[in-house]
């Protein structure tokens, strides 16, 4: 099977999120374990500038979680079920002070380790330790993902992947905000 990730580059005319309230470092770490999260009542607030910025199904931002649609949200909980957790946040436009609670932010709850460390071209942060600070080239080991449609790589925590099928689904849906590009190949060398 083939898996995507969101390669998505923002547009001038997108909204982007530039400010933050409620996050703790306590809940990144959390959001990047694969765990499910009990965030109490934290009241998570993201904000961006202008009123007639578009604000995509996937927002980009200085966040480190994914913020998604309500039907972003619908899509991954009707074709990868179990393998997310929505939590409810306030999108706040800065210029007008309107709020859009139709968001949330999405936490994986599948960490796998399925790097193919032989085939793939990675740059450890300390040669000789397991953690990598960058890939070259990803190889996946398909045996090692199973039949998981939405997982986060555990060997490179900031790397969604999505299954063709559920990538298709979204994409039916018309979302906006997502650029698939196939994972084999991956390089987080040339995003930056």
């Amino acid at each position: 099977m083939k898996y995507f990730y969101n390669n998505y580059v923002v547009k001038d005319e997108d909204a982007y999120i530039n400010g933050m309230q409620g996050e703790t470092e306590q809940m990144g770490a959390e959001y990047a374990s694969g765990i499910p999260m009990e965030l109490g009542n934290l009241d998570l607030v993201y904000t961006y500038g202008e009123v007639q910025a578009h604000k995509c199904d996937w927002l980009a931002g200085i966040q480190f979680v994914p913020l998604v649609s309500e039907q972003f949200r619908k899509v991954v909980e009707a074709h990868a079920p179990g393998e997310a957790e929505f939590h409810p946040v306030r999108i706040r436009c800065e210029e007008n002070g309107k709020e859009d609670t139709s968001y949330s932010f999405m936490n994986l709850l599948n960490n796998v380790r399925c790097m193919d460390r032989k085939k793939s071209k990675l740059v450890l942060f300390t040669p000789g330790h397991d953690v990598v600070s960058d890939i070259k080239k990803l190889v996946l080991e398909e045996k090692a993902i199973g039949d998981r449609h939405l997982f986060r790589v555990a060997e490179f925590p900031s790397l969604i992947l999505f299954s063709e099928p559920l990538k298709e689904k979204l994409e039916a849906a018309g979302l906006s905000g997502v650029e698939w590009k196939e994972a084999s190949g991956y390089s987080s060398v040339l995003m930056f």
